[in-house]
């Protein structure tokens, strides 16, 4: 009922843990702790383990710094995304890209 009436989902959708942490908490009380829930569950469903932010960065040309900022975040929800429309493969296809290091096609 809290999550419909506040249509919540479509924040959800759209990957923005911030402004659903808004819209709940009235501000940004425990944002930090929710993104690095939502980091850690997105690896494992995308078939990393959960501490592996270093290795998805790397498959997917990301600065590899271990950080999950705006872009490793935007680049996990749209693994996610494509992820459950295929439900074939448990990570993007991936071709080479400059120096070796893995992007998704």
């Amino acid at each position: 009922f809290y999550w419909d009436i506040r249509d919540l989902n479509r924040w959800a959708d759209e990957g923005d843990a911030e402004t659903i942490t808004k819209k709940i908490n009235d501000g940004k009380n425990g944002l930090a702790a929710r993104f690095d829930r939502l980091a850690r569950i997105s690896l494992v469903l995308l078939g990393y383990r959960a501490d592996n932010v270093l290795q998805f960065q790397a498959d997917h040309c990301l600065r590899v710094d271990g950080d999950v900022g705006p872009k490793t975040r935007a680049v996990l929800h749209t693994a996610r995304v494509l992820d459950r429309a295929t439900a074939n493969s448990a990570r993007l296809p991936l071709r080479r890209c400059r120096f070796g290091v893995q992007e998704p096609c």
